[in-house]
C-alpha cells in the first residue's frame, strides 16, 4: 500500500515540475532561504539548549561536592515557647494526679 501511494506521489511531483517548470528556480530559491532561516534558526536552539545543560550539569556537580551544611538549631517564637511550657506543665500535673 505505501509503494503504491509513493509511486503515485512521485508521478505527481513529475508531473507537477513538468507543467511549473519556469517557476522551479524561483521556488529553489524560496526554498533555499526558508531552510537557511530554520537551519539558523535550530542551531541557535542547539547552542542555547547545550550551554544550559552544562550549566544545570555544572550546578549539580557543585552541590555534589560541596561540604554538608550544619543545621542551625531553630529557635522557637515565645508563643511557642510558651505553649510547649504549658503543655509540660499540664502533662506533670496530669502524671502527679494519677499518683495520687
Amino acid at each position: 500500500m505505501m509503494g503504491g501511494f509513493f509511486e503515485w506521489f512521485l508521478i505527481v511531483l513529475g508531473i507537477a515540475a513538468v507543467f511549473n517548470a519556469e517557476k522551479l528556480p524561483a521556488l529553489r530559491v524560496l526554498l533555499e532561504e526558508k531552510l537557511k532561516d530554520s537551519l539558523d534558526a535550530a542551531k541557535t536552539g542547539a547552542q542555547t539548549a547545550k550551554a544550559k545543560m552544562e550549566e544545570v550539569k555544572k550546578d549539580i556537580d557543585a552541590k555534589k561536592n560541596a561540604p554538608a551544611k550544619t543545621a542551625e538549631p531553630e529557635e522557637n517564637t515565645p508563643e511557642e515557647t510558651e505553649e510547649a511550657l504549658k503543655f509540660m506543665s499540664n502533662f506533670i500535673n496530669e502524671e502527679e494526679n494519677k499518683k495520687n
